[in-house]
């Protein structure tokens, strides 16, 4: 990758330029590398079956995963989400923006093709202004971390760089199941940066929070 293709976020004038030519190139269904506010990550137009695909080639995937899904506003979870329930808005209400992940299918209307690509996907809203910034001008996007991931690779178009990179913190992953015959149950499929006493204390007796085994 030439140094014409890393542009920094730092400054006003280069976050201005930074954001510009990212979404022009995931518009293009382009990989771009990016920081998030908990790892940096390649993404991808969650929209666009050729960046879905650039990204499945750049990851190694050769098999459906659950995509995780970086969003810049609330009401885009009632879009993306099959089924948005009280227990999930209490959560997201609460801890969002922020390190938490919440595995559910994905609304099967969508465009794309997302959901035969991936009929469960993991959504959140990151803490990151930036990041913020440029999912409100290209909607949801597709990301992963860049772990196994072949820098130099042709496949990615453009990074985005930020001198005080992301910290090594890890998103909680959670999964609803309010159907439980105990009654509604937060399952913790990875243990992150929102602890089980956080999710207890948002929801109170609503649910039961438990670890996956």
């Amino acid at each position: 990758m030439s140094p014409a293709d890393v542009l920094s976020i730092d400054t006003p004038r280069g976050k201005s330029e930074a954001l510009l030519r990212a979404s022009r190139e995931l518009g293009r269904g382009q990989v771009v590398v990016l920081p998030t506010d908990t790892t940096v990550a390649v993404a991808a137009d969650a929209f666009s079956a050729v960046g879905r695909s650039r990204l499945a080639a750049l990851k190694g995937w050769d098999q459906p995963v659950a995509l995780q899904i970086l969003f810049s506003r609330p009401e885009a979870l009632h879009a993306l989400a099959a089924e948005v329930t009280p227990l999930m808005t209490t959560l997201t209400e609460a801890l969002w923006p922020g390190p938490l992940s919440i595995m559910t299918p994905v609304n099967p209307s969508l465009a794309g093709g997302l959901a035969d690509f991936a009929p469960v996907v993991s959504l959140r809203i990151p803490d990151h202004d930036v990041l913020r910034e440029l999912l409100a001008d290209t909607g949801p996007l597709a990301v992963s971390g860049v772990q196994g991931v072949e820098m130099s690779s042709e496949a990615i178009s453009l990074t985005l760089e930020a001198t005080v990179p992301p910290g090594s913190r890890r998103s909680t992953v959670i999964e609803l199941d309010e159907e439980h015959e105990d009654g509604p149950v937060i399952r913790i499929l990875r243990r992150g940066a929102v602890t089980k006493k956080t999710l207890q204390d948002t929801v109170g007796r609503a649910a039961r929070v438990e670890i996956a085994d």
